[in-house]
């Protein structure tokens, strides 16, 4: 008997391996949610019921699908068409959750789904949702930093739930991805949000709150795209939400007693505590604002600052929604914090290099407003060394395949996934841009951007070519948006000055770039008087020649004031040689 039951559990265990090994998890796209979710903030629990139909995006029939949901959740019934099926669980090791695994159900249909059919499950599962940090801290992100990062929790006084990327509540597929392994799980992440971006949801979230309990009045705010606040909403009054976009808005929401601050671009939803910050918040808000809307236009979808209970978490953006701490911080910095979410209700793009990119631009023209240029550009250099380690080891060989064999991995601007490339090198190209065609070009292209025809890889280039009076960038998006190139290395090789009959003097300055990427860079020529600036283009591995006129005598010269992102700043300054003047 022993023998026997022995055998069964082989068999189980060995059905499932040979199961999970022949799965296409990727075949099905979600295409439609019907949830119903209950949350209950005392035991930090939620269950979740409704129906999820999904396409057979494959090239052949399939007859299993996985569903995948957060380890701390079980699932209680599956149903095909509203009839039984067989199923099957098992534990998926994953850091797209932040428990860094999965509760995996393999359903077996019916029947096959054609390729291009669908099928309508019905789903209940449920399980609690806890302050988890698992999948940082296991590759030695200390507790108390990971939890700045992975804060979604449900509880008593203060729930925040993300969704796809930080918390799996609503059924996925993903193959096991670690953050271990480079940009693997963000990589995994822009597929699925590409693949349901017009993935369509319904969701209903009840809190179940006693009514003698003290949070009685809390209400629920999702990030949704028809208004996401549901005043009152708690105790058998369920807030209603329907997203058209899934992959593209990835649900979120949050239970607290919150108190609204209504302004005509944003909404503020804070604690009655913190009501001076958050007048605060929309002050810096509006004043970024002004600036914003000189070059992008009017706010086209207003945003909604949502505050977070810890006041050490990091900000989450999801488009115009910001969760944050909502805490003293000086006017400036707040300004330049919040413009980030402003630029995205004036400015939307489906290119993650654009979008996040440009919303960088904006903050340190922010930045630049408040203190001028150079203000700025030691925003923009906050990361520069960040980005020239990652730019050396995007470029250095790795193991991979058979010994011998090695390959590197480019992060090229059009396609990457990696948030150091999407924010701070695409926040250079921008400014970049800007001073190649100048600033009344820049708003022109700005203006003249439509999201609806971005469809192929050019035409962000052939718009800004055309705002810059036809000028050609291709060696420009080449080097910085289309490849992925080491970052240049200026290097000033000489400068020689004379003395002109005018009393001026001319300064010849010759640089050479070592790197890899073509880029136009300033030259400056200082003098105990004051400075003077021209631009130079380098191609790769090039060397050209600026020659600049200064009323006094020159002392030093300097490539590059920080506007163009650079591996080595060790050579960009060098004296003038002024010997033969001197006599």
């Amino acid at each position: 008997m022993k023998k026997t039951a022995v055998s069964l559990a082989f068999l189980l265990v060995a059905v499932l391996s040979a199961q999970s090994y022949a799965l296409n998890r990727d075949a099905f796209t979600f295409v439609r949610y019907d949830l119903k979710v209950r949350v209950q903030p005392a035991v930090s629990g939620m269950d979740v019921a409704g129906t999820v139909e999904l396409r057979n995006d494959s090239k052949s029939p399939q007859k299993d699908v996985a569903m995948q949901i957060t380890s701390t959740f079980r699932w209680l019934n599956v149903q095909a068409n509203d009839q039984p099926v067989s199923w099957l669980t098992q534990p998926y090791t994953s850091d797209i959750d932040h428990t860094g695994e999965l509760s995996e159900a393999i359903v077996s249909l019916p029947s096959p789904v054609a390729p291009g059919g669908y099928v309508t499950l019905n789903v209940h599962y449920g399980g609690t949702v806890k302050e988890d940090s698992t999948r940082l801290t296991r590759i030695g992100t200390p507790q108390s930093v990971a939890f700045r990062s992975d804060w979604d929790r449900i509880g008593s006084n203060f729930t925040t739930v993300r969704g796809v990327g930080f918390v799996t509540w609503y059924p996925v597929s993903m193959d096991a991805v670690s953050l271990s392994d480079g940009t693997e799980v963000f990589d995994a992440l822009a597929g699925w949000r590409f693949r349901h971006t017009n993935s369509q949801m319904k969701l209903s979230i009840m809190a179940n709150v006693d009514p003698g309990d003290s949070d009685k009045d809390s209400s629920i705010f999702i990030d949704c795209p028809s208004g996401g606040w549901q005043p009152g909403a708690g105790f058998n009054k369920p807030a209603v939400c329907s997203f058209s976009h899934v992959g593209k808005d990835a649900p979120a929401f949050a239970i607290s007693t919150f108190q609204q601050m209504e302004r005509p671009q944003l909404d503020v939803m804070y604690r009655a505590a913190h009501t001076q910050y958050a007048r605060d918040y929309a002050v810096a808000a509006e004043s970024a604002l002004t600036t914003i809307t000189g070059w992008f236009g009017p706010v086209k979808h207003k945003a909604t600052i949502v505050e977070l209970s810890d006041p050490d978490a990091l900000p989450y953006e999801a488009g115009t929604y910001l969760f944050t701490p909502i805490k003293k911080l000086p006017e400036t910095a707040l300004e330049v914090a919040l413009a980030r979410v402003m630029t995205h209700s004036c400015f939307d793009s489906p290119r993650p290099w654009v979008r996040e990119g440009l919303a960088v631009f904006a903050q340190a023209l922010v930045r630049e407003q408040q203190e001028g240029r150079k203000a700025g550009l030691r925003y923009l250099n906050q990361f520069v060394n960040a980005l020239a380690v990652a730019e050396d080891q995007s470029h250095a060989m790795i193991p991979n395949g058979p010994p011998g064999q090695a390959t590197a991995v480019p992060q090229p601007l059009i396609s990457t996934n990696d948030e150091l490339f999407l924010r701070t090198k695409a926040g250079f190209v921008w400014w970049m841009l800007r001073d190649l065609i100048g600033d009344d070009a820049m708003r022109r292209f700005i203006r003249s951007y439509n999201p609806a025809e971005d469809k192929d890889s050019g035409y962000v280039q052939r718009l800004a070519e055309a705002a810059g009076a036809r000028k050609d960038l291709e060696a420009f998006f080449d080097s910085w948006v289309y490849r992925d190139h080491l970052l240049p290395d200026f290097k000033v090789d000489s400068a020689y000055a004379r003395k002109t009959l005018s009393n001026t003097y001319l300064v010849a300055v010759t640089v050479e770039n070592l790197g890899d990427s073509w880029a136009e860079v300033p030259v400056v020529v200082q003098s105990a008087e004051g400075e003077r600036m021209s631009r130079i283009a380098l191609g790769p591995k090039g060397k050209g020649i600026a020659r600049i006129v200064i009323p006094a005598l020159p002392t030093d010269v300097v490539v590059n004031d920080g506007s163009v992102p650079e591996a080595n700043l060790d050579n960009n300054r060098a004296k003038v040689t002024t010997a033969d003047m001197l006599r």
